[in-house]
């Protein structure tokens, strides 16, 4: 698996994108969706296969709840942004899905950290849909 899923926590993206960063924390505090002033939400690696540590941080940022929030988180990213959530996913989700749909799924109250990763799957396949319409757009 590449490295760029290293690229898509809070602090990555901060540094890279202070505009887009800013444009979200704006959001974050009109809409007072997070008391504590922090985006990213810290998960228990504990609570997550081994084999998907590499993808705590892009969970913890992309794997928002609230689906209008995620949907913001995807829209105004850079395009370059969207395209890496979409080339991070497209390379883990085989081995993901096996564990979002496994026995946890079926759980009346699933841990944070699964409910964290599915949102993340459902960021990439949203991150997807506006990769394909912005490259319409361009034509």
């Amino acid at each position: 698996m590449s490295n760029i899923a290293s690229i898509l926590g809070e602090k990555k993206i901060r540094a890279k994108y202070p505009h887009y960063m800013s444009q979200i924390d704006q959001l974050y505090r009109e809409q007072q969706v997070n008391s504590t002033g922090k985006i990213e939400f810290p998960i228990d690696p504990l609570k997550v296969p081994h084999q998907f540590h590499p993808l705590i941080p892009a969970a913890g940022f992309w794997g928002e709840t609230d689906d209008g929030f995620r949907a913001y988180l995807v829209e105004l990213a850079p395009t370059e942004l969207v395209e890496s959530i979409v080339a991070v996913y497209s390379e883990w989700w085989q081995e993901l899905e096996e564990w979002l749909c496994g026995s946890e799924a079926n759980l009346p109250d699933p841990s944070d950290e699964h409910v964290r990763f599915c949102c993340l799957s459902i960021a990439a396949d949203f991150a997807n849909v506006e990769l394909n319409c912005r490259y319409e757009q361009q034509r």
